[in-house]
């Protein structure tokens, strides 16, 4: 196995949707429709279920009356019916999306087409790990103010973390109105916390949610989208002023 193959398996082991820390990969939506890229015909596929089961065979993969058909590999050994498919197309690169609802057939598969496809893109800005500093206000789509902690942030996004009982957002949901705050400084006579709100960040998107049923920890990785130039040069020098004081 080559070493982009064996990478994208890494990945999708840990999450198919990115990768917290200093990874060098971070998934990109693409405006395709997987119409045109699906030939009707085999495929080396690389399926991995959310247990982290992975399968990697030569299956067909094709769309029949606006469903999804992909053929169950001959090993298959999940009940889920919700995971990651893994592919490459000869012309365009490699790619990837999520299935859920799959019903299962005694040899196929049959999903709703997905809407949304990824590919892997070499990340463009620098992440870093926040030591616990910085904390998000964002608003969700039912229009609800929240807070999480940040665990490590970049001009393209940021890993956030909240404590919970059950996931509470959904994959591919849009945040906004995304304000980062920062401490600045700490009084120990008052044990108190200085603080630096900056500037706002329209929307994003969750691409990565990771739920820790025993640990009631939730993680989400967020992707801006960005539509200012000058908030994306105010997180650059957040990020740079943030790596000098460490």
């Amino acid at each position: 196995m080559n070493n982009r193959a064996e990478l994208l398996v890494n990945i999708a082991r840990r999450a198919p949707w990115l990768l917290g820390g200093n990874e060098a990969f971070f998934p990109e939506i693409v405006d395709i429709d997987i119409r045109e890229l699906i030939k009707d015909k085999d495929e080396h596929l690389t399926i991995i279920c959310d247990n982290g089961q992975v399968y990697r065979q030569k299956l067909s993969l094709s769309i029949i009356n606006d469903e999804l058909k992909i053929d169950k590999p001959a090993n298959w050994e999940d009940s889920s019916d919700s995971f990651h498919v893994f592919f490459r197309c000869p012309e365009r690169g490699r790619y990837f999306f999520p299935i859920t609802n799959a019903v299962s057939y005694p040899s196929v598969f049959s999903a709703p087409v997905p809407g949304t496809i990824y590919t892997l893109q070499r990340r463009r800005s620098r992440r870093i790990e926040t030591t616990g500093n910085m904390s998000v206000i964002f608003r969700d789509e039912t229009n609800v103010l929240n807070n999480a902690h940040i665990q490590n942030i970049s001009v393209g996004g940021m890993m956030i973390c909240e404590s919970c009982t059950s996931d509470r957002y959904q994959m591919h949901s849009l945040i906004r109105d995304i304000f980062i705050s920062v401490n600045t400084a700490y009084d120990r006579d008052t044990d108190t916390a200085s603080r630096k709100i900056w500037p706002l960040i329209s929307k994003g998107r969750i691409v990565r949610s990771i739920f820790n049923k025993e640990k009631s920890l939730a993680q989400y990785g967020i992707m801006f989208m960005h539509e200012s130039s000058y908030v994306k040069e105010t997180l650059n020098l957040l990020i740079n002023g943030f790596t000098r004081e460490q």
